[in-house]
């Protein structure tokens, strides 16, 4: 049940996956599928992984591949995002006595060498404890970002090794984080749902830690907000980046930096969508009680 290509001996067994879900089966998530591919490359099998399901109706978990996963499936039709669901695959790895967890969103996808590369990198970097692959999102790095004015910025190009915490912050998905120091960190923040819950999860990790290792490992990544939804998605998903903002703001000058972001990408999207409901969202959500 492990690899390893030197002497630094790494156990796959330690790792616990994490994985949400929202309104997307198990077996059509690009996660799922790739991470399966990957664990089929290393002849790797019965890894463990947590499912926390946000979607309105729950799933039945069947699948072919039994000798492959060991599955611990959670639903939660009250959706209450990202961050309560990485918790509680953080506490369930406890019960497991796991090391490691791997945190994932549905919509990535990852290469064929990734567990050989998480092997490599823990033998590489022995006393790193927060590991993230390069992600990209059409050919654009959105995974680690250039973390200034309380948003992300995408780099140009990053190479593998050793990277200061307080310039770049990797997004959730990929993340391989020890889980002394996840719990360590008090997890994530459950008021931030889904948009800005990387960021302030990072920023309590740069209390403890300065760096973190990027991995030889680039993967595709889809965004939410790429392609044109449907209004009412778009919708939504905007209230929650105003309202993971706000909650973000640790004082009121981060709190007015946001409103100009906020500000700026609800106006886009009203142009995009020829619609003013953007904005009278951004005055529900943002500019109530911002003092």
């Amino acid at each position: 049940m492990d690899i390893t290509t030197n002497a630094s001996k790494f156990e796959y067994g330690d790792i616990l996956l994490v994985l949400v879900l929202y309104n997307t089966k198990l077996l059509e998530s690009t996660s799922f599928i790739s991470l399966t591919s990957a664990l089929v490359h290393s002849n790797l099998n019965k890894m463990d992984l947590f499912i926390y399901d946000n979607s309105p109706l729950a799933q039945e978990i069947i699948l072919k591949d039994s000798d492959i996963w060991t599955v611990n499936y959670t639903h939660d039709r009250l959706n209450p995002g990202v961050s309560k669901a990485y918790n509680e695959g953080a506490k369930f790895a406890l019960t497991l006595k796991k090391k490691w967890i791997l945190i994932l969103d549905q919509d990535t996808r990852f290469p064929l060498t990734l567990f050989n590369e998480f092997s490599n990198a823990i033998c590489l970097y022995p006393n790193s404890k927060l590991f993230a692959p390069i992600l990209k999102s059409r050919d654009i790095i959105v995974s680690p970002t250039i973390y200034r004015f309380n948003r992300g910025f995408s780099p140009k190009s990053i190479v593998p090794g050793i990277h200061d915490l307080r310039k770049f912050s990797p997004i959730n998905s990929g993340m391989f984080i020890n889980l002394n120091l996840f719990f360590n960190a008090d997890g994530y923040d459950e008021n931030i749902k889904l948009d800005f819950s990387d960021f302030v999860f990072i920023r309590r990790l740069c209390k403890i830690i300065s760096e973190f290792v990027v991995l030889n490992v680039t993967c595709s990544h889809d965004l939410s907000s790429s392609d044109l939804q449907p209004l009412a998605s778009a919708e939504f998903r905007y209230k929650s980046y105003c309202e993971g903002a706000k909650l973000s703001a640790r004082n009121l000058k981060e709190r007015i930096i946001l409103l100009v972001v906020c500000l700026i990408r609800g106006a886009r999207l009203g142009l995009r969508y020829k619609s003013f409901t953007f904005l009278t969202l951004f005055g529900k959500c943002y500019l109530r009680d911002l003092v």
